[in-house]
């Protein structure tokens, strides 16, 4: 029998001290490895870990390296950086999620023929002027893959960096799973009358999901916001929302995979107004094309104009802008026969661009391909 592609994910957090998107297409991608006949492995930096472990969690190896230091959102550890080289000798390919500039110094450690392939999933956006020091190791990172994957092809056209390596860049969209549940119930989730539409939002309460902008536009527009998801500033937002909507906003916080899906299925459209390059693709957006939802998504040159298509499954504005937001849900909500239809476009879109399946199918092609090349 044919030997399994051994692949390492190098990922700076995983499950359970961060949930978050780059966390879960790992965690997909190792879910669809046996079904490729690769053998996945994850290996992450842990604040919570006191010493070097090694679990298996839903079939495939963790290993957790203690944390030494974080520095501009990017974990370090001292026992990685001294075994590294020992542990990437056991695989064929260093599958690396940027960004974690770290990670960019373990593979300069990697055992000759090991090849790399570095997931794209965002530009380095916040830390503008460590990212000019940063630049030099970055590009020499870049450079020595054998491959690059962006999220999508609109994140190519629109990033600098990208454009420098696109002779080796090609493009697999991040994809999900259908839930295989049926859904709960609803309306108790949220405790509205069922004639009352509302719009969702799902996604931690980040700087660059244009949280406030949604809740000023909330004035204009006279239906409900269910907001699932949890974050620091969760606080401040609820005094947005006490003052521009009272009554009308309602926080769920961080809710299990039945809730959310139950609360998504009986909403009008989903919102999602990330207003930063930070949201480089937007998997709540894939979720709420999973259940036939039309959608309302910033223009940034990001994939979320790629899950989201202006016209189609749903509606882009201009980031950061309250009036355009506005304007947005208003259309919808006056407009039910499109918002039925662009629902009906975004379930056509997920099953046949946006399933998991066809994910973990295009890296597994990709594993194969740079194996067989020199």
């Amino acid at each position: 029998m044919k030997a399994k592609i051994k692949v390492l994910h190098l990922c700076k957090t995983y499950y359970p001290d961060t949930f978050g998107g780059v966390e879960q297409v790992v965690r997909t991608l190792c879910q669809y490895s046996d079904l490729h006949h690769i053998e996945a492995a994850i290996c992450t930096v842990s604040p919570s870990a006191q010493s070097i472990s090694l679990a298996v969690e839903e079939g495939c190896q963790v290993w957790r390296f203690p944390e030494t230091l974080s520095l501009a959102s990017s974990p370090f550890s001292a026992s990685l950086f001294m075994q590294f080289h020992a542990l990437a000798k056991k695989y064929d390919v260093i599958h690396c999620h940027f960004p974690w500039p770290f990670a960019d110094l373990l593979v300069l450690l990697r055992p000759m023929g090991c090849r790399l392939l570095i997931t794209y999933h965002s530009d380095v956006v916040r830390q503008k002027y460590l990212g000019r020091i940063y630049s030099p190791l970055q590009q020499r990172f870049l450079s020595q893959a054998r491959a690059v994957v962006a999220t999508s092809d609109n994140y190519v056209a629109s990033s600098p960096v990208l454009q420098r390596f696109v002779k080796k860049v090609q493009t697999i969209p991040l994809g999900m799973d259908f839930p295989g549940w049926a859904l709960g119930p609803r309306r108790e989730v949220v405790h509205l009358p069922s004639a009352t539409p509302y719009f969702v939002f799902i996604g931690g309460f980040r700087y660059y999901k244009g949280l406030k902008y949604l809740l000023e536009a909330m004035s204009q527009v006279n239906a409900h916001l269910v907001l699932i998801g949890d974050g620091a500033d969760r606080n401040s937002y609820e005094i947005l929302a006490d003052h521009y909507a009272p009554g009308r906003v309602h926080f769920l916080g961080a809710v299990d995979d039945r809730a959310k899906f139950a609360v998504l299925a009986d909403a009008y459209a989903f919102v999602f107004p990330s207003h930063v390059r930070s949201e480089a693709y937007g998997l709540g957006l894939v979720e709420a094309a999973m259940m036939g939802k039309a959608m309302i998504s910033c223009e940034m040159g990001t994939g979320t104009s790629f899950v989201n298509v202006n016209g189609l499954t749903g509606l882009t504005v201009p980031p950061a802008n309250v009036d355009a937001l506005a304007k947005a849900m208003r259309q919808m909500l006056a407009q039910p026969e499109l918002v039925e239809q662009m629902g009906e476009n975004a379930l056509h879109r997920y099953t046949t661009e946006l399933t998991a399946a066809k994910m973990a199918g295009a890296y597994a092609d990709l594993y194969t391909r740079l194996l067989q090349t020199e």
